[in-house]
């Protein structure tokens, strides 16, 4: 759940005062996307999860459940108090950004919001930012690719990892990804 507004790390930690939920785990992970997570016991069987990504300049939420059904209760009370962007408003954003800084950032808020599981609506969106004139969304599209890793990227990255992509960091970004998709897909 992609939070939206601002001030979101004292929103979240006054949630879970309000809650009396224990903090588990604090955590900054200084990978390949710099995360800064916090991770809350709700039960013995669910937990809450907010992690600030600083390569997508995003917060989000998520819920960790045993079964289905505490997971979808939980999350029911989380989407009620945060009212976050849902997939439908993610891709209706980026489809209808002005190009620029605010598609670059709708993109990127796409591709980490973006359904787990293929969909062409977000793949065509942030295919479509790979290959856009405009540098930064280009660079965004890039970047929002990694967030789902789709194998269906691998020939809009190979497009932006050769030498016609005149920005060596685009070319650099892209060609990393897609070796990362075609590992994962073992035909690297």
């Amino acid at each position: 759940m992609i939070l939206r507004g601002n001030d979101l790390r004292r929103r979240v930690f006054g949630f879970a005062i309000k809650l009396n939920l224990e903090l588990i785990n604090e955590d900054v992970l200084a990978g390949a996307v710099p995360i800064h997570t916090w991770t809350w016991s709700v039960r013995h069987d669910v937990q809450l999860g907010y992690a600030e990504d600083l390569l997508a300049n995003e917060a989000y939420l998520r819920v960790v459940a045993a079964s289905p059904n505490a997971c979808s209760d939980f999350s029911t009370l989380v989407v009620g108090y945060f009212q976050p962007w849902d997939t439908g408003e993610l891709l209706s954003a980026a489809q209808e950004a002005e190009p620029g800084p605010e598609l670059a950032d709708a993109v990127l808020r796409a591709g980490v919001g973006a359904p787990t599981v293929f969909d062409p609506d977000f793949f065509l969106v942030i295919a479509d930012a790979i290959q856009h004139p405009d540098v930064k969304v280009r660079r965004a599209g890039v970047v929002a690719s990694s967030y789902m890793l789709w194998p269906q990227f691998v020939e809009p990255l190979s497009a932006a990892a050769s030498d016609k992509e005149p920005d060596e960091g685009v070319r650099v970004d892209a060609h990393n990804i897609r070796d990362l998709l075609l590992e994962g897909t073992g035909t690297a």
